[in-house]
Parts: structure tokens; C-alpha cells; sequence
């Protein structure tokens, strides 16, 4: 997780959802298991700091 030096709190590049679904769909269609792995990650860290979790 990328650190905000400036406000000390979570950075985090917003997606629309048609670039998170195209970023799994190439994932997939590439069967690059470290990609999705990857995407998991930085997706579920978006969700979490959306949430407030």
C-alpha cells in the first residue's frame, strides 16, 4: 500500500468499473495467475479503504 507523504493516509488511484473489469478480463484471457493476483489485491485494498474497513 502506497503511503500519502503530504496526509500520512492510504493512496489509492480510482478506477471506473469498466477499466477494473477490463484490467480482469486481460488478466484472464492472459491466464497470468501472478496478474490476477495482483488485481485482487489492489482491488480488494480500493474496496476496503471505500468502505472504510
Amino acid at each position: 500500500m502506497q503511503i500519502d507523504n503530504e496526509t500520512k493516509s492510504p493512496k489509492v488511484e480510482y478506477k471506473t468499473p469498466r477499466e477494473v473489469l477490463l484490467g480482469w478480463e486481460n488478466a484472464y484471457n492472459n491466464r497470468d495467475p501472478y496478474d490476477l493476483i495482483e488485481l485482487y489485491a489492489e482491488d480488494a485494498e480500493v474496496v476496503q479503504v471505500a468502505f472504510g474497513d
